[in-house]
């Protein structure tokens, strides 16, 4: 996944070339996410069949049959699961020796504020290597779960497209509600490691002219402001993230609630039921998950857009 340019030519635009080297990884991921998610429909369906044909029927031959398919079935999509997760590392090991060297160089020749390109390219590897990634190829996976319960009984599928917009609706509301303070977080830590380093470099004057009390104060407050935006994110955001862990048990248990009513009223099977509860809760997974970790999926946007504008910024570099 690494390609011939070389690295030590700043023009060479490390960014645009480790993108390109892991784009035919990315596909790849796409396509195992793709069976991973056709998969996961083995067990709304394994269990339709049981209610609905085996438990009528009576066949053990017919259990047996199914059981072993489904068996099956989840093996490969244990297989795909871990050859999407061995393949993301291998994608975040290919992008950080493609930009290594050019984070490197900014790091330590470039006077910096803040989290240094070599620290923001640790945080885009470890996000590329991690389970944020693969959750967010999971997220468009929703409208085909919902066509699903669509099809089951469009009531149901109504109920859970309600119930989706509103877990979106939280999303985009804890995205709103963190850029502010994350913002301010950044510029609080930036503050406070500049001034913890003209208090290490200059120690000396800073004693001579007695000014050591006065930069340490400066330091605290610093410090305490980016405490306070942190906690202040942090409680935000897991407020959301308890909206929509709640908000999705309710949408679970009003599915069947709701599909109880209409199979008391012959318009639904049992096993359509309990199919539909369960692709409904597969459904909004990938929502849940990405809310949960947003504080993560932020930072690593945060942290790769610094790292491009950074090395685009690249001059001549010294041999």
């Amino acid at each position: 996944m690494t390609t011939g340019t070389k690295r030590s030519d700043p023009k060479s635009q490390p960014i645009a070339v480790a993108l390109a080297s892991c784009r035919s990884g990315l596909l790849s991921v796409g396509f195992f996410s793709c069976l991973m998610n056709v998969l996961l429909l083995t067990g709304p369906f394994f269990m339709l069949q049981i209610y609905d044909r085996v438990l009528t029927s009576g066949s053990v031959s017919t259990l047996l049959a199914l059981a072993l398919l489904a068996g099956v079935l989840y093996l490969f999509y244990g297989a795909f699961d871990w050859t999407r997760s061995r393949l993301l590392a291998r994608l975040s090991k290919a992008f950080d020796q493609d930009v290594s060297e050019a984070a490197y160089h900014q790091s330590t020749q470039l006077g910096t504020s803040g989290p240094t390109p070599a620290q923001d390219l640790r945080q885009v590897q470890q996000f590329i290597a991690g389970p944020s990634l693969g959750t967010l190829f999971d997220v468009p996976w929703f409208p085909v779960y919902l066509a699903v319960v669509f099809l089951l009984h469009p009531l149901l599928g109504i109920l859970a497209l309600i119930g989706a917009v509103l877990l979106v609706v939280i999303a985009i509301l804890n995205q709103w509600a963190a850029l502010s303070l994350n913002a301010e977080a950044l510029q609080h830590a930036a503050h406070e490691d500049k001034l913890l380093l003209a208090a290490r470099r200059q120690v000396e004057p800073l004693q001579a002219m007695g000014m050591m009390a006065n930069t340490h104060r400066l330091w605290v407050e610093a410090h305490n402001a980016r405490l306070n935006a942190q906690t202040g994110g942090a409680d935000r955001q897991s407020f959301f993230a308890s909206s929509s862990k709640t908000l999705r048990l309710v949408l679970q248990s009003a599915i069947l609630g709701f599909g109880a009513y209409l199979v008391i009223g012959n318009e639904l099977s049992a096993g359509a039921l309990i199919a539909a509860s369960i692709i409904f809760a597969r459904a909004l997974a990938p929502l849940d998950q990405t809310i949960a970790q947003w504080r993560s999926i932020s930072a690593s946007h945060d942290a790769y857009g610094r790292l491009t504008a950074s090395l685009a910024e690249v001059g001549d570099l010294d041999d």
